[in-house]
């Protein structure tokens, strides 16, 4: 499998995948910072691989660096997936580029270099979901960036398939001045609350992680028209349940397992 996706990337050189805009999927897998059990997390290659795998949604991370440009990255540095160090608010636009971020994962890798927002978007199809999460900065500097990024959604037209998942104070400083951009609630607390509260701010998205939903739970998301992310998991059959529970998208690592159990249950369904 993996051999064969070389193939591909050396053949269109990483090209941008051109899709027409369909309708967005009503449910799937979702493709945790690209493919990353296989290719370098939050990477060129992992989100192309991705796409290739014909995810229904796709996460990934932005930060800024010192000289405000936006870059896909999942940490506070460049430590863990990088040749460098330092905390990537502290480093150029420049500084960060220079670095490898694929030797990390394999050599086959080596040279990778860390995305730009925008080279993000562009090889995205206009069909999936894009799952663009903010958080780990400053409160001040987050709220900035928050702004930032749904500027590049409207200006890139993505408006109609992208959600920010970010907490309150980057939620509001997006809806005031892009009210139509989309909220994923990433103030998380008890589940209870974390619900109630989602519902009551009337975001997009709930993206729920650990302990499982109740049916109650989901049915009063599904009657508020809240979409359902599940973080994470890569085993099959708790996939399985959270699919019958009603869950949307859970995220994943391992997407190939996660694409074919996506690919079983959506037929048993039929």
């Amino acid at each position: 499998m993996i051999q064969r996706f070389f193939a591909i990337f050396l053949l269109f050189g990483f090209a941008a995948v051109e899709v027409f805009a369909q309708e967005l999927p009503e449910r799937g897998i979702c493709s945790h910072r690209g493919w990353q059990s296989e290719f370098p997390e939050n990477t060129i290659p992992a989100f192309q691989a991705a796409v290739l795998m014909k995810a229904q949604m796709i996460e990934f991370d932005v930060f800024f660096t010192k000289d405000r440009q936006m870059v896909i990255i999942h940490d506070r540095t460049v430590d863990r997936t990088s040749n460098g160090t330092g905390h990537i608010l502290d480093l150029t636009f420049d500084e960060v580029r220079a670095l490898d971020f694929g030797s990390w994962k394999s050599p086959r890798f080596a040279g990778t270099k860390i995305p730009t927002l925008d080279e993000t978007l562009a090889v995205m199809p206009r069909d999936i979901w894009l799952n663009i999460h903010i958080s780990g900065l400053p409160e001040p500097i987050n709220k900035e960036l928050a702004v930032a990024v749904a500027e590049k959604i409207v200006a890139d037209d993505r408006v109609h398939q992208a959600f920010v998942a970010c907490g309150h104070a980057e939620a509001d400083a997006i809806k005031a001045k892009y009210p139509q951009v989309k909220i994923c609630n990433m103030e998380r607390w008890d589940a209870k609350g974390y619900i109630e509260d989602t519902i009551e701010r009337k975001t997009e998205f709930i993206q729920i992680a650990g302990e499982f939903p109740s049916p109650e739970q989901v049915a009063k998301l599904k009657e508020a028209g809240v979409r359902i992310n599940y973080f994470g998991t890569d085993d099959p059959e708790t996939m399985r349940q959270l699919f019958d529970l009603g869950v949307d998208f859970p995220l994943v690592d391992k997407l190939e397992a996660g694409m074919n159990l996506f690919d079983r249950y959506s037929r048993q369904q039929e």
